[in-house]
This record gives C-alpha cells, sequence and structure tokens, in this order.
C-alpha cells in the first residue's frame, strides 16, 4: 500500500540527488563525473553534486557552468533527452516534458503523485462535505476521543481482523464525516485517516497534519523484538496476535527507520531491539527488505529479513485469511528471527534446483571449480603481462554473451581500451579477419570495404550483448564497488547474479587515509568478501604477484601484500 502522496515539487526533497547520481553515473575520486550537458563534449570529469547546493549538480568546465537539479538529470540520464536552450540567465536547461519526469520519478520511488501529472490534472478535492474542528495541542484530545466514540458505526475494524480491544488500545476512531478510519500516531495530534471509499486509489491516506513519520515508532526504543512493516494494518495485526511491538514505515520512506533509532540511540546507548524485517510480498517490498537491512547493520543493529506474510501479500492479509495459521507463524519467526534453519533448508533446494555455478566458458576451468564461479571471492594471479586481464576479459565475454552481466572494474585499463580488446576477441574467435587491439583501435578495418564489412558484421554482433558488460575505468574503493553492485541488485532483483571483476586489487583506493599497502589491501578483500556473502555473487579479482614469486610455484604469500588474506580467497 502507498501511504505517500506527494505533489511533483516536493519530489527534490524527498529524492535525495546525490545518492541518485552515485548510483548511475561513474564518477573519479574526487566524486567528479562527465558532464551531463550534451552539448558539452567533456573529456576531463568536470561535473559534480554541489556541495554548497547538494539538490543540484554543476559543471565546472570554463566553456559549461551548467546547472541541473533532479528532474533534469533524470530526463538528460534515462530519457535520452539531448535538446538544450538557454534559460533567462542564459545557461543551458534541457528541453522535455517536466510532469511526464515528474511521473517517472514519483513512479521509481514509489510516490503517488496528487493529481494526474501526466495530464496536469489538479489535485482532487478532499471528500469532506464539511469541516471538522481545526486540531490543536489544546483539543485534539478531544476530537480524537469523538472519532474513537464513532467506532460503533463501521464494522471496517472487524473485516480487517482487528478486535476491540485492539481499537481500544491504540485509540482507533471513525469519522463518519469522511467516512474514514482514524489512526493516532502519538500524543502530539499526528494521525492518519484511511479512506473507506476514496474517490482516487492514492487519496486513501491521508496526513491532514504535520509530516510523515513512522507509525508506533516508540515501540523501537520499548520493546525488545519489534516487527517493521509497510501498513499500520499490518504493524496493529502483529501486535495484537503476538504481544510483541511492530512498526510501519513505506517501503520508500525506510530511512526514517534508520533516523529514529539513530536518534533513540543517542538519547539511550543500551537501546539495540531484535528488529525483524517483513515488508510486503512484492517487489518494492523485498527491495526495501535488503536495503533496509544493510543500513541497519551499518548503524550496528540487530536485524533479519524474516518476512511473516507466509504466501500473502502482508501481515493483515494473513490474519484475516488464517488466524491461526498467521499466530503460527509469527511464534515461529519471533523464536527463530534468523530463520537459518528453514533457510539452509531451502538454500540447499534451492542451489540443486536451480545450480548457483556461473560457468566460465573454459572446460577446464569450470572442471576444477565444480561446475563454474560460486558465490565466493577468487584471486586471479600471475606474473606481469601473462595475460591476467585478457583472459578475466575472455571470462567476462563468455558471460554476457549469456546474457548474464558482468561488473569489470578496470582501473589499469579505460573503457576504450578494453573494448578495443573485446572486439579484437570476436575477430580472432570468427572465421574471418583476424585483427589487434591496435589495429581495431586504428581503424585499420576501414583499408578496404571488404574488411569494413566484416568488421561491422562482428561490431553489430557485440553490440546485442554489450549491454551485460558494465565497464568502470574509474579508481575506486571496494566499498564503492559494494555500494554499486548492491544497489543494481535492489532495482534487479529478477535478473540473474552478475559476475563482479576487479582490476586489480593492489590500485583499488584505500578505505582508509594513511595506511599501510598490507592494511589496504586486507581492508579490501574484507569488504568485498563481505559483497558475496551479502550479494550471493562471485567477485574475481586480478592480483599481482610478488617478483620473489615468480620462479616459485603460486601459494597465498606470493600475492603482494598478501597479510593474512589466505583464510577468505580461492586461489585461481
Amino acid at each position: 500500500m502507498n501511504n505517500n502522496l506527494v505533489k511533483p515539487a516536493d519530489l527534490k526533497s524527498l529524492v535525495s540527488l546525490p545518492e541518485y547520481i552515485a548510483s548511475v553515473v561513474s564518477m573519479d575520486s574526487k566524486g567528479f563525473f562527465s558532464c551531463l550537458n550534451p552539448n558539452h563534449p567533456d573529456k576531463h570529469p568536470s561535473m559534480c553534486v554541489d556541495r554548497n547546493h547538494p539538490q543540484y549538480v554543476h559543471c565546472f568546465s570554463a566553456t559549461c557552468q551548467a546547472s541541473y537539479d533532479l528532474f533534469d538529470c533524470w530526463a538528460l540520464i534515462n530519457d535520452g533527452v539531448t535538446e538544450t536552450r538557454k534559460n533567462s540567465t542564459g545557461k543551458e536547461k534541457p528541453v522535455y516534458n517536466f510532469n511526464a519526469v515528474a511521473s517517472e520519478i514519483a513512479d521509481h520511488y514509489g510516490y503517488t503523485l496528487i493529481g494526474d501529472p501526466a495530464n496536469n490534472l489538479p489535485e482532487p478535492p478532499l471528500p469532506e462535505p464539511e469541516p471538522e474542528p481545526a486540531q490543536t495541542s489544546t483539543n485534539f484530545r478531544d476530537q480524537l476521543e469523538a472519532w474513537h466514540a464513532n467506532l460503533n458505526q463501521t464494522d471496517y475494524l472487524q473485516k480487517r481482523g482487528i478486535t476491540q480491544t485492539t481499537a481500544e488500545i491504540f485509540n482507533l476512531g471513525y469519522s463518519p464525516l469522511t467516512n474514514s478510519i482514524i489512526i493516532p500516531y502519538g500524543q502530539d495530534g499526528y494521525y492518519v485517516q484511511r479512506a473507506l471509499n476514496p474517490i482516487e486509489k492514492h487519496d486513501r491516506y491521508r496526513f491532514p497534519i504535520g509530516q510523515v513519520r513512522v507509525y508506533n515508532a516508540e515501540a523501537l526504543k520499548e520493546c525488545k523484538t519489534v516487527f517493521i512493516v509497510e501498513g499500520q494494518f499490518d504493524a496493529l495485526s502483529i501486535m495484537q496476535e503476538s504481544g510483541v511491538g511492530a512498526v510501519a514505515t513505506s517501503a520508500s520512506q525506510t530511512q526514517l527507520i534508520v533516523k529514529t533509532l539513530q536518534k533513540f540511540k543517542e538519547q539511550d546507548p543500551t537501546i539495540n531491539p531484535t528488529i525483524i524485517l517483513s515488508m510486503d510480498n512484492d517487489r518494492a517490498g523485498q527491495k526495501a527488505n535488503r536495503a533496509l537491512q544493510r543500513d541497519l547493520e551499518a548503524h550496528g543493529f540487530t536485524c533479519y529479513v524474516n518476512p511473516v506474510n507466509g504466501d500473502y501479500k502482508d501481515a493483515n492479509e494473513f490474519l484475516v485469511k488464517d488466524r491461526e495459521g498467521f499466530r503460527q507463524k509469527l511464534q515461529h519467526v519471533i523464536n527463530q528471527p534468523d530463520n537459518w534453519l528453514d533457510k539452509y533448508y531451502a538454500d540447499i533446494k534451492q542451489r540443486h534446483d536451480y545450480p548457483d555455478n556461473i560457468p566460465t566458458g573454459f572446460k577446464n576451468l569450470d572442471d576444477e571449480l565444480d561446475g563454474g564461479l560460486q558465490p565466493k571471492l577468487y584471486v586471479l594471479g600471475a606474473v606481469s603481462s601473462l595475460g591476467k586481464t585478457t583472459f578475466a576479459l575472455n571470462v567476462a565475454d563468455n558471460l554476457a554473451k549469456q546474457g548474464r552481466h558482468v561488473f569489470f572494474f578496470s582501473m589499469e585499463s579505460s573503457k576504450r581500451e578494453v573494448t578495443d580488446k573485446l572486439l579484437s576477441r570476436a575477430s580472432c574467435l570468427s572465421n574471418g579477419h583476424k585483427w589487434t587491439q591496435l589495429q581495431v583501435s586504428r581503424g585499420a578495418w576501414l583499408n578496404n570495404a571488404e574488411d569494413k564489412e566484416k568488421f561491422d558484421g562482428l561490431f553489430k554482433a557485440f553490440s546485442r550483448y554489450q549491454r551485460f558488460l558494465h565497464i568502470y575505468d574509474n579508481r575506486v574503493k571496494a566499498s564503492q564497488v559494494k555500494d554499486l553492485v548492491n544497489g543494481w541488485l535492489d532495482n534487479h532483483p529478477d535478473e540473474k547474479k552478475p559476475l563482479v571483476v576487479v582490476d586489480y586489487l593492489q590500485i583499488l583506493q584505500a578505505e582508509q587515509d594513511n595506511v599501510t599497502d598490507k592494511a589496504k589491501v586486507t581492508d579490501s578483500v574484507s569488504v568485498l568478501s563481505e559483497l558475496t556473502k551479502q550479494a550471493e555473487v562471485p567477485v574475481l579479482v586480478i592480483s599481482s604477484l610478488n617478483r620473489a614469486s615468480y620462479w616459485q610455484d603460486v601459494s597465498f604469500e606470493s600475492f603482494k601484500e598478501s597479510g593474512k588474506l589466505n583464510t577468505q580467497l580461492t586461489l585461481c
């Protein structure tokens, strides 16, 4: 359920432009990326988020100076807008349909726009025949009590499985004027009206006082076990049938949970509830579970994803359809919040029915790896110039041809050089002319019409699967690799798990300043190992060998700055 009614202009404050930009562009170590202005051939990244005004990105090229907000960036990046015109201040601005872009952004982040932005319709009127008393600090209690006294005028709560006792505890009410269930949020007058017969779907929930907030937030500091769900009725259902705490927020506003917990933690450092994430059984809910788990664990909170919904959309639907089954499921989740044995058994069956090994396309290697790459961290090492990068690219090329995404972080070669190699490989695998990487780059295939025709055929075939190859040629941190891959997985839950290739380990940026090379490598491997466990993806890391090991059998000690990494790596 979506209870996030917003106006188009509100999206700029609700959606973080820095976070959006970081998820869709490739940045250098200082946060700069290629200018989005289609009229600016930016050879050296010159655009970044404006630190003084983070709702804008700004190009620092003297000949450009473009500044774009969230809507501009979305149109340029997602909709391929290329037409621009100068505004009243003389700056280039993209030309696009604002309402259409606002609708795309709202849909992506789970908001519902007031009115129909595609047709620029005005906000629909509220279905109230006459205004009810204004809520102030002195009279909201009386109004809430009056609404509570009206509950006998509707059987809606009974239909939702909510008992009279629960309605009394949480002071639920009914407004006959708006035909709405009243759900109080606290003692400051904030409440939600749940319209029983809304004019429009997005008018189902209305928040007449204050800003959107977490429902029953106090449970986060008062209860030892707390469920986090999407709807108020889901939270009420859980508390009614189990006696543990439950709070509700929307799938797109999970940061409210993090901020609320941080605030409570500052007030009382001992607060550390067991948090069970149980958002709706849909794509948005699953995405919210994963993202919120990462955020909460990063802040040191104990957190598990263990949906109590069963085969139903949400907790309240489960309660309505099967109260006893819901109670049993609740107790099972409360007693075993990590759900380890159930997950363990299900995971074995899943891997048996749908093997998660990824064949590399090289039979001998796949045989050694029991069928291919597993969700582990692998290290590929060899002496200098033996072809480590080329081999990794061959694997990446094989997987992309199979329709599997590959994230290739090339910190030694540019994206152009990588593409030259891939096209050179394609020519060597064909029955036609074979071009070296240099010949591809210099256009040797343009010397005659026959060669051009052959190369064009190779290029067309490469173009068909090129979208599966995500090549990044900026020097990054391991944590940036992890965040980018996790962000992609959040937005593509139905895709096959990708392969991640890092070329190479020793030139990843340090996670911390002023550390030794050995500590830098140790930190990087720890982060990448965490990625393999968290996202269940294979990560292939290319590493240099010590010169002293060039004429010896390879072991963990052969790798530069290997330190104490031998427990975390699988040698190739």
